[in-house]
């Protein structure tokens, strides 16, 4: 179970973010699907702070069905500064994401 400090820090993250993206044209439905699903997954995780997971799953979660969409959408994402991406070029091992702080 979250504890009250991570519940109000995870809603400012949030709160933050959303607040970025209304003034960023580039960011949309796609955008905010996937920026959720790798927060879930983090916020889930052992270590928040980085999040080491495959792409399937994370386009499945925001429902994005073309790895070319994924790929897209994410480096909008890393262009826009709401995340870093460490690719991972072997099957066996997955890439890495961190969602920057606002």
């Amino acid at each position: 179970m979250i504890n009250s400090d991570s519940q109000n820090s995870a809603l400012e993250f949030l709160t933050s973010f959303f607040k970025r993206i209304q003034k960023d044209p580039k960011i949309g439905p796609s955008h905010i699907a996937l920026y959720l699903t790798i927060w879930k997954e983090a916020i889930s995780s052992k270590n928040p702070g980085h999040l080491a997971i495959y792409s399937r799953p994370l386009m499945k979660g925001a429902k994005i069905n073309s790895s070319s969409t994924y790929s897209r959408i994410l480096k909008d994402l890393c262009n826009g500064g709401y995340i870093r991406f460490e690719p991972s070029y072997f099957h066996n091992q997955p890439s890495k994401y961190r969602l920057v702080p606002p």
